[in-house]
C-alpha cells in the first residue's frame, strides 16, 4: 500500500522542476506578481527547518507502541534513563538533518535571488539547483544504499536459493508435472524450494485466497490424500544431521487422472469438508452442484480399467495430454483452477473447464482417444499490451513532434 506514495515522489519534484521553468521565463517580474507564494514557500520551508533545527523534540520522537512500552517499564529502574538516551538520539538526527535542509534551502534560495536580481545567468543557476540537488540525493541514499549493502553475486544466490544434495537428486528426475513439499523449512513461509522445484508449499504476497484454504484447513494438517492429489511426488524430509533427505511418495495421484465416480456437494465448505481425511481418493471426484451439467450427472461410472491421462508436454502456461478410453469419463488434472485466463481444448475444439477438489481442474473427456490442450492466455492481457503500445507510439510522435516542430517554425517565419 505505501507504494501510492511514489505518485508524491514524481509529482512533487515534478511541480518544483516546472516551476522553475516558470521563474527563468518571467524573469524578475515574478518577484512582485508572486510575492505571497514567495514569503509563504519561505515560511514554510526555511521556518520549518529553523523550528526543527532549534527545537528538535517539539513533535514526539517516539511511536505509539513505543510511548506505551515505556509507561508498562515505568517500574524499571533502567527504563527512564533508556526512554532519555533514544530520544536524545533522535533529536539529534531531526536537528542534524534540519540544519542541512535549512542550508540547502538558503543556497538554492540565493541562487534564485542572484538570478532574479540580474547577477546570474540562468544556466549557471539551473546548474547550480541541479549540483546541489543531486548531492542532496547523493548523501541522503548513501544512508539507505552503501558499499557495505553490497555482497557478492554467489553469495547471494546461496542464500536466496540454496541448492541441498536433496534438490540436486530431485533435480535428475526429469519427469513433467511432478511437485514436492519441503518440510525442512517453513514450508509455507519459505520460497527457497521454488526456485529449484514445483513446490507445494512457498510465499506469495498475492496468493490464491483458495489455494489459502488448502493450506490452512488441509495441508497444515497433514492430509495425505490432499497431498497426493497435488502430485507429491517427493517430500523432503530431515535426516542425519537434520540434513535434507528426498522421500520418494509412491502414493501421489499423477498429473492426471480419470475418476471412477464424481461425489456432488452444494457449496464451498462442503467441497473442503469432502477433501477431510479418509472421505477423499483418486477415484472420486469432488466436485460443486455449480459446474453440474446435464452429460455430467448422466456420466455412468467408469468401468474401464485401461482408461488413461497422459501428460505429454508441461510450461507454465501450456499443458498438452493424451487420453484414452472406452467411454466418456470425467478426467481430473492436478494443476490449479483459476478461469481468468485459462482454457481448454479437445482436439482443438473448445471445452468447458470445471473445478474439482476445491482448488484443481477437470474436464469431461469423450470415448477414444483425445488430446487436450490447457492455455493461459488471458484476452486483458492482449487488451493492455495494445494500450501500453498505442500510448508508446504516442509518447514517441509526441517528442519527435516536440522536437521538429521549433525546426518548422523557424522556417516559416519571413526573413528580413
Amino acid at each position: 500500500v505505501s507504494s501510492i506514495l511514489v505518485i508524491a515522489e514524481f509529482t512533487i519534484p515534478a511541480l518544483a522542476v516546472l516551476a522553475l521553468l516558470e521563474i527563468v521565463r518571467v524573469g524578475a517580474p515574478i518577484l512582485n506578481r508572486e510575492r505571497a507564494g514567495w514569503i509563504t514557500a519561505a515560511v514554510l520551508t526555511l521556518g520549518a527547518s529553523l523550528l526543527f533545527a532549534l527545537v528538535p523534540s517539539v513533535f514526539s520522537l517516539l511511536s505509539g507502541e513505543e510511548e506505551m512500552m515505556f509507561r508498562e517499564a515505568a517500574g524499571h529502574p533502567e527504563a527512564g534513563a533508556i526512554k532519555t538516551a533514544l530520544t536524545d538520539v533522535r533529536a539529534g538526527i531531526m536537528a542534524a538533518d534540519a540544519w542541512r535542509s535549512f542550508g540547502i534551502l538558503l543556497a538554492c534560495g540565493a541562487l534564485l535571488l542572484l538570478f532574479l536580481k540580474k547577477k546570474l545567468q540562468a544556466t549557471p543557476m539551473l546548474i547550480g539547483v541541479a549540483v546541489i540537488t543531486l548531492l542532496d540525493l547523493w548523501t541522503v541514499d548513501k544512508r539507505y544504499l552503501n558499499d557495505e549493502h553490497f555482497i557478492d553475486p554467489a553469495l547471494v544466490s546461496q542464500r536466496a536459493a540454496p541448492l541441498t544434495e536433496a534438490d540436486k537428486q530431485i533435480l535428475t528426475d526429469k519427469t513433467p508435472g511432478f511437485r514436492v513439499l519441503n518440510l525442512t523449512v517453513d514450508t509455507y513461509n519459505d520460497a527457497t524450494t521454488s526456485r529449484w522445484h514445483r513446490s507445494i508449499g512457498g510465499y506469495h504476497a498475492a496468493k490464491l485466497q483458495r489455494y489459502q484454504d488448502l493450506i490452512e484447513h488441509q495441508l497444515s494438517k497433514g492430509n495425505r490424500e490432499v497431498v497426493n492429489m497435488l502430485n507429491t511426488k517427493y517430500i523432503i524430509v530431515p535426516g542425519e544431521n537434520q540434513q535434507p533427505v528426498p522421500m520418494l511418495n509412491p502414493d501421489a495421484y499423477g498429473p492426471a487422472w480419470p475418476v471412477s465416480s464424481i461425489k456432488w456437494v452444494k457449496n464451498a465448505d462442503e467441497e473442503m469438508t469432502a477433501l477431510d481425511t479418509g472421505s477423499l481418493s483418486r477415484s472420486i471426484a469432488v466436485v460443486d452442484e455449480r459446474f453440474a451439467s446435464d452429460n455430467l450427472r448422466k456420466l455412468p461410472a467408469l468401468t474401464d480399467s485401461t482408461a488413461s491421462i497422459r501428460l505429454t508436454e508441461y510450461t507454465p502456461n501450456k499443458q498438452v495430454y493424451e487420453t484414452s478410453g472406452a467411454q466418456a469419463m470425467l478426467g481430473v488434472f492436478s494443476e490449479i483452477y483459476y478461469p481468468h485466463g485459462w482454457t481448454a481444448t479437445i482436439d482443438g475444439q473448445p471445452a468447458s473447464i470445471i473445478r474439482a477438489n476445491y482448488v484443481l481442474r477437470a474436464l469431461e473427456l469423450p470415448a477414444g482417444q483425445h488430446r487436450v490442450e490447457f492455455r493461459f492466455d488471458p484476452r486483458s492481457l492482449h487488451i493492455t499490451e495494445a494500450i501500453a503500445k498505442t500510448a508508446l507510439v504516442l509518447l514517441l510522435l509526441g517528442i519527435v513532434v516536440s522536437v521538429l516542430y521549433p525546426f518548422v517554425l523557424r522556417k516559416k517565419r519571413p526573413t528580413a
